[in-house]
């Protein structure tokens, strides 16, 4: 990227790598919180069984997942650790529980209770998995996108709650899949519970993030704000 250039202002059709997908997607994973719903800091905290994203998106929480490099067999408390669906076709299904929240709610704990050494008992997933979509990667990368492969400034500039987000961004800009230039010096901004739904393009493949921890299909989303000259 030495000779990267500024994309002009304007809204533009993003792509994520599996890695900056993984580090923009964690950012709000309190969304799966069990303990930020009792405490009321979830903004999903009244959520669940409601359409929270497009209905094309499923996703869960796969402790023992094939393809992963680490397999998760029991959490904090001791509790067996088995496979949870969080969102399916767009419905918030669960949230992350440990004994604690579990208790609150009138449920039994998901298997995902946290404990450090010195840290109180919270919650924590495992590998996060994406169901895929039925496009191929023709598709998906048909036309201009900004292939997004670094993000600076992602937390001091993202409130988990409201959803709102803007950070600095490098990536490519692209045509039909071909990397046409480098870019650099872009700010993206927008909501991210507004992203959820907004997701059309989906594809076919199952892509792991390099430490093989989280498993999506590369993801359109159009109509994204980027700020450059």
């Amino acid at each position: 990227w030495l000779n990267a250039e500024v994309l002009k202002t304007d809204h533009y059709d993003i792509i994520f790598t599996p890695d900056a997908f993984c580090e923009f997607f964690s950012c709000f994973s309190s969304i799966f919180s069990g303990k930020g719903a009792m405490e009321k800091t979830n903004p999903f905290a009244e959520k669940i069984g409601e359409q929270v994203a497009s209905s094309k998106l499923t996703i869960k929480d796969v402790p023992k997942y094939k393809d992963a490099f680490s397999k998760y067999y029991f959490d904090s408390e001791g509790f067996n650790r088995s496979e949870l669906t969080l969102i399916e076709n767009g419905v918030l299904n669960s949230f992350y529980h440990n004994s604690s929240t579990a208790s609150y709610f009138g449920l039994s704990s998901t298997g995902h209770g946290a404990r450090g050494a010195k840290s109180a008992l919270g919650v924590s997933g495992t590998t996060k998995v994406f169901s895929g979509g039925e496009l191929s990667l023709g598709d998906i990368t048909s036309h201009e996108y900004f292939e997004i492969h670094s993000l600076q400034g992602l937390h001091s500039g993202s409130n988990a709650i409201s959803g709102d987000f803007s950070f600095a961004a490098s990536g490519y800009f692209c045509l039909d899949g071909k990397r046409v230039r480098p870019i650099k010096g872009v700010t993206v901004s927008g909501n991210f519970h507004k992203m959820l739904f907004s997701l059309d393009l989906i594809g076919k493949e199952i892509i792991p993030t390099n430490d093989h921890e989280f498993f999506a299909p590369l993801m359109r989303f159009e109509n994204i704000s980027v700020a450059g000259v």
